[in-house]
């Protein structure tokens, strides 16, 4: 199901390019959609591969980290305007995903926003 959404989502972009001129970039399309599931179903399918501390760790912030995770999206936006290298990509997403976890972190141990964080 995902490897039908990833197809499914290319497809879209390429043809919006192709087609209509929109830009590449998109967050989501319809095929996101059957990416969503195909993730969900593996996260549901508790194989021994996915069994990894880290995950069990941050799996209770999931809701959090989701929250937070645009508000430095759009902070590090300047940055990756100007940083064109396949490091930075990388390093975006890591970058990304470490500072969301740290804010939701702190944001846990707060009895006010524990339950939105946690």
């Amino acid at each position: 199901v995902f490897i039908l959404g990833c197809a499914l989502h290319f497809s879209e972009i390429f043809y919006l390019n192709k087609h209509f001129g929109i830009f590449l970039a998109h967050d989501f399309v319809f095929g996101t959609f059957f990416m969503g599931v195909g993730m969900a179903l593996v996260a549901l399918s508790n194989h021994v591969v996915l069994r990894v501390r880290a995950f069990v760790m941050i799996s209770k912030m999931t809701v959090g980290i989701y929250a937070v995770h645009m508000v430095f999206v759009e902070l590090l936006r300047p940055l990756d305007a100007v940083l064109h290298n396949p490091f930075w990509e990388v390093g975006f997403v890591g970058i990304v995903l470490l500072l969301s976890f740290i804010v939701t972190s702190i944001l846990s141990k707060f009895k006010l926003t524990r339950r939105i964080s946690v």
